[in-house]
């Protein structure tokens, strides 16, 4: 599978040439969203909804990816700027700039995708958009228990 030429589908916001990556009956699954898509014209309309209802300049940066003859993982930085308001989730646009990291997991059928299912972070998601207070970067220090 060539994952570059699948990325830059994505940042092309090309939602045939992303569709053209699946089997006619792939699923996309994004688990923090709760979506399914099964079929082409399914994932095509996902590749659409993330540019009407996310961003419209989103990227998707390939960061690494590991493949067997039937499996995948990758390794992915979802960025961009959240100008425009989401129904569902709903979220009002915030013009912010974000940038996640995600990790896609998968089954492949003769050279295409069969099955993808995404996981990342919402909460690092609406930190960055100013929807949370920002995620500490670093546990705080134990409290001692002895007593003086």
């Amino acid at each position: 599978m060539d994952w570059n030429a699948y990325s830059e589908a994505w940042n092309r916001h090309d939602e045939e040439a992303v569709a053209a990556f699946f089997t006619d009956d792939g699923v996309y699954v994004d688990h923090v969203l709760g979506q399914r898509h099964q079929g082409k014209t399914a994932v095509m309309g996902f590749v659409k909804w993330g540019e009407a209802q996310a961003s419209s300049d989103f990227r998707l940066t390939l960061l690494d990816h590991f493949e067997t003859a039937d499996r995948y993982t990758l390794v992915w930085d979802f960025s961009g700027t959240h100008d425009h308001s989401s129904e569902d989730p709903p979220l009002p646009a915030t013009g912010k700039k974000f940038a996640v990291r995600g990790v896609s997991v998968g089954r492949l059928e003769d050279g295409k995708i069969k099955e993808n299912t995404d996981y990342w972070n919402m909460v690092e998601l609406l930190s960055q958009l100013g929807m949370l207070p920002e995620e500490p970067r670093s546990a705080p220090a134990p409290v001692s228990s002895e007593s003086g």
